[in-house]
């Protein structure tokens, strides 16, 4: 079996994973071992992943996920990705950009780290004031 180009392999798992909520996908896409960063804690198995795939379906409803930049280097990926959906609990949109990095071997993906800028989602359920970050810069 020819190995997908990580640019295939992780639109694959973006749209199935997070837009279809497939947690088969995440057993057939990501490597016994493989480590995500990034999305509030670290696991390293694809197990450990579904946890915090039901953890982020049951604090958001209608869950999109959309790739809007990618670059590939041999068996590496990174770019960029949008994240909407509606925050169960204060029932308030949310739309953030977030940045990625991921590793593939073969059709399955061996680590991904995510850096999410959590304050921008705070902002926008309404648990943090962004006016809050203001002030580190304030003399």
């Amino acid at each position: 079996m020819n190995a997908s180009p990580p640019k295939e392999l992780i639109v694959t798992w973006f749209d199935r994973v997070w837009n279809q909520l497939d947690e088969n996908a995440v057993r057939e896409l990501m490597n016994e071992d493989g480590e995500i960063l990034g999305l509030g804690t670290t696991v390293v198995d694809p197990e450990g992943f579904i946890r915090i795939l039901r953890l982020y379906r049951a604090a958001f409803d209608q869950i999109h996920l959309e790739v809007v930049d990618l670059v590939e280097d041999d068996s590496s990926v990174a770019g960029h990705a949008r994240f909407s959906g509606i925050h169960r609990q204060s029932t308030r949109e949310v739309d953030f950009l977030f940045s990625f990095a991921a590793r593939c071997e073969g059709n399955r993906l061996s680590w991904i780290r995510h850096v999410v800028d959590f304050t921008a989602l705070l902002s926008q359920i309404g648990t943090l004031d962004p006016r809050a970050v203001n002030m580190i810069f304030e003399a």
